[in-house]
């Protein structure tokens, strides 16, 4: 994807709540059939990230807001419907599923253009369903390597293409990273309804 030019920045003031949240009150629609993620139970904070913990099933995940929002053209804006979008790495116990990394847009992406996942300078695809506004690694191999760069990296930037023509720039913070997917990771074991609810961090 050529380098953004042309830019409207949006910056994104995180109130140490997660995007998978704020999304539901997102005043753009889900695509059709998917239900927008909730999630309340907030059990800890860590600079940029946040854990959180669900039950039925159980889930735990370490989420972020993104620091700053960029979109080229500006005339884009003013057909673009978007919402909040997060970067989330998910653990469920049952489904033995440990450290899934995924991308929320917000808006749907165009399927003709690769959505790239930018650490340390170096281009990752993801992948996305036809008509989406979420997006994977490849493969678990994939999650595990990226994931295994940010708890060393400081700042990551996933761009991608909507559907209206929008170039869309996310730009994360990585601060508190490593501490917040540790956290959720012990969480989700088999001491995982033993360890307190609420444990808040600052630092």
């Amino acid at each position: 994807m050529n380098s953004l030019s042309l830019k409207a920045v949006v910056t994104i003031i995180s109130f140490h709540v997660s995007a998978v949240a704020s999304f539901a009150q997102s005043p753009c629609p889900a695509p059709k059939g998917e239900v927008p993620e909730t999630a309340k139970n907030i059990v800890a904070e860590f600079q940029a990230w946040s854990v959180f913990v669900e039950t039925d099933p159980d889930e735990c995940f370490a989420a972020a807001d993104p620091v700053e929002t960029t979109i080229e053209p500006v005339t884009a804006l003013e057909n673009l419907c978007i919402g909040a979008s997060s970067l989330t790495v998910a653990y469920w116990p049952k489904r033995e599923v440990n450290g899934q990394l995924s991308f929320r847009s917000g808006y749907e992406f165009d399927p003709t253009v690769a959505i790239e996942f930018i650490i340390n300078d170096k281009s990752y695809p993801l992948i996305a369903e036809k008509g989406g506004q979420i997006a994977w690694p490849k493969s678990a191999d994939e999650d595990r390597n990226l994931i295994s760069l940010m708890r060393h990296g400081s700042r990551l930037a996933i761009i991608a293409k909507s559907t209206n023509g929008a170039n869309i720039k996310d730009t994360y913070s990585l601060s508190g990273f490593a501490s917040a997917i540790d956290l959720a990771a012990r969480t989700c074991s088999s001491e995982f309804h033993k360890l307190p609810r609420i444990v808040a961090h600052n630092f």
